[in-house]
């Protein structure tokens, strides 16, 4: 005659081995999208670098200045520098938090202390009314 726990034990041994049997696919599969992830960040990095190097071939100052010089632009000089009140609406400007600098082809730096600010003149907008007929 078989003991009673023995049963029990059979039926906990098949819990236990269905149990490991899940895990391990579980493990084995987290371990795919481990690899598939770090394939994943090769590739941006990889991405990344590319745009570095395309950021780099882009920027260089001998380009530039050639597409510069393309496009008719003159370099900045100090006789082009002008007042603020000498330009169209001059209200429309305001200094910057920081100044902000700039190297120009010919190794001067300069520094920009305004900058432009939107605005609108609400004097020359009709008087509208809403829909429930209140100007405004």
């Amino acid at each position: 005659m078989i003991p009673r726990y023995v049963p029990v034990l059979l039926i906990l041994i098949l819990v236990a081995a269905t149990g490991l049997f899940r895990v391990k696919y579980a493990v084995v599969s987290a371990e795919g999208e481990i690899v598939r992830i770090e394939r994943e960040i090769e590739a941006e990095r990889w991405r990344l670098k590319t745009l570095e190097a395309d950021w780099a071939y882009l920027v260089r100052a001998d380009r530039l200045t050639a597409q510069a010089r393309a496009m008719d632009m003159q370099p900045l000089r100090l006789s082009r520098v002008v007042q603020a009140e000498q330009i169209g609406n001059y209200r429309n400007l305001e200094l910057a938090r920081e100044a902000r600098s700039a190297l120009l082809p010919d190794g001067e730096a300069i520094e920009f202390r305004v900058k432009p600010v939107a605005t609108f003149d609400l004097g020359v907008l009709e008087p509208r009314a809403d829909m429930l007929g209140a100007e405004w």
